[in-house]
């Protein structure tokens, strides 16, 4: 009877340690939900908030979320050597603004004589159009010498920011609406401190925001453009292409530097002189030691 009793006891202590345990685990998820849920001055994260939407952006099929849509950031590098440098340009800039792209940049290189002549464009295509633009560059220009992308995956980033900012309107109209409830100025001052403070927020994320989203609407590509007269395989004429004027130049040149340097000779002789005349009075003086120092000589062997 007694042992019945001590084991009706124990299973009796442990079904109530087990529903105490229960009860306290769920109370304190409660309590952990409602205290990360406030959101200041009393009003808690309603179901389906920004918060709880950047919380599940990651759950779609790909890791992702948003549906599976995946943000990227193309960017694109290019160099060609050419024939005629400025008509490359223009059937760059005709074929990118087909494309509803644009010449964010561009320069223009060359030497004193026209030798070597380089030009450096940065262009802008929407991202739909980055393939076949890379493509045009590599194959309808001239003679590639290099070429490289690089797809730098930024959908973490662009979900997560997108979804701060919802989180932080919806923080803004909160505190609007407390604010027209506040009794006191001391509680005003407050809730205009955390309003201003949400807006700034809101100000540079957004601008972050709109960066990223131009980076990934819009791909860029770095073209680097060299004039030669072999870009392209064949015998071409084009080497001919002002040969006579730059050959007058060569000529005057020529010219102009065996006369600077009959010059610069004439002025350095002038200006050698007096050098001149402290050596040869050196000299002079030394053949009159030497010779006196000979004459003694031949008279003592006498």
């Amino acid at each position: 009877m007694k042992k019945v009793f001590l084991i009706a006891l124990v299973l009796t202590v442990a079904l109530f340690s087990l529903v105490s345990g229960c009860a306290s685990r769920q109370a304190a998820d409660e309590s952990g939900k409602a205290d990360s849920a406030a959101l200041g001055y009393g009003y808690t994260r309603d179901a389906g908030s920004p918060m709880e939407e950047q919380e599940a952006a990651y759950d779609g099929e790909d890791g992702y979320g948003n549906h599976g849509q995946r943000y990227a950031v193309k960017t694109g590098e290019v160099a060609v050597n050419v024939e005629d440098i400025r008509e490359s340009e223009q059937k760059i800039r005709r074929f990118v603004e087909e494309k509803r792209g644009f010449i964010a940049g561009s320069n223009f290189y060359t030497d004193s004589r026209g030798d070597y002549q380089n030009s450096y464009l940065t262009v802008r295509v929407p991202q739909e159009h980055f393939d076949v633009t890379m493509l045009f560059l590599e194959e309808d220009l001239g003679r590639l010498t290099s070429s490289h992308s690089q797809d730098t995956d930024v959908t973490l980033q662009y979900v997560d920011m997108e979804a701060r900012i919802n989180n932080l309107a919806r923080q803004e109209e909160r505190y609007a609406e407390i604010l027209q409830k506040a009794d006191t100025v001391e509680e005003i001052l407050q809730i205009e401190r955390e309003l201003v403070r949400i807006r700034g927020d809101i100000e540079s994320l957004t601008a972050q925001f709109t960066h990223l989203k131009d980076r990934v609407s819009y791909s860029t590509i770095h073209i680097s453009i060299r004039q030669t007269v072999t870009a392209t395989p064949g015998v071409t004429a084009v080497g001919f292409e002002g040969a006579w004027e730059r050959a007058v130049a060569a000529l005057t040149e020529s010219l102009n530097t065996l006369i600077n340097g009959a010059a610069n000779f004439f002025v350095f002789s002038f200006r050698a002189m007096p050098y001149a005349a402290l050596v040869l009075i050196g000299l002079f003086g030394l053949y009159k030691v030497l010779k006196k120092f000979d004459r003694r000589s031949s008279q003592k062997t006498q």
